[in-house]
């Protein structure tokens, strides 16, 4: 019990910088889970290729549109696969850009029509914020008409088991 508390003590009194994300609201992840798991890439039996795009609020200045492609296909007897995806999010002044690649390998389980894969992912993130695009009640603060953008990397890992009838990823 001891251990805990130490462990729990070190990590409260221990600080550093962490950032969180915001991914982009994906409703229709059922169609695109390649974007969720890079454990997916190479699980359908052939070469696949998926385009979706969001508008919410159509009529609203700075509604979220969403666009969302991945392509991924299977190589070597389906031991690995490989894919791609990219979302491109607008919301308000916010922007988000990302491309990515994955790659897969699985092995047939025991009845061979069930497989496991596990898969990596690996991109860049391209944020950017336009406050020139908001209304700000005080024109005189220090964000107005500022505009933000960074580029970062981003990775993934993901475990995706499946056969005909069902699936389980992580």
């Amino acid at each position: 019990m001891k251990k805990v508390i130490y462990l729990f003590a070190f990590f409260v009194l221990y600080s550093a910088e962490v950032n969180a994300q915001q991914d982009e609201q994906l409703s229709l992840y059922m169609y695109n889970k390649l974007a969720f798991n890079p454990a997916y890439a190479g699980s359908r039996n052939s070469l696949s290729a998926i385009a979706i795009t969001r508008f919410q609020w159509v009529d609203f200045s700075g509604s979220p549109r969403t666009q969302w492609f991945s392509i991924q296909a299977p190589l070597m007897n389906k031991s690995l696969g490989v894919g791609a995806h990219m979302v491109n999010d607008r919301i308000g002044a916010r922007s988000r850009t990302s491309v990515f690649a994955d790659v897969s390998t699985s092995i047939a389980l025991n009845n061979k029509s069930s497989r496991l894969s596990v898969g990596l992912s690996g991109g860049i993130d391209m944020i950017g914020y336009d406050f020139g695009k908001v209304t700000a009640q005080n024109p005189n603060d220090p964000y107005y008409n500022q505009i933000f953008n960074e580029t970062k990397p981003n990775i993934g890992a993901g475990l995706y088991y499946y056969s005909e009838k069902h699936f389980l990823g992580i």
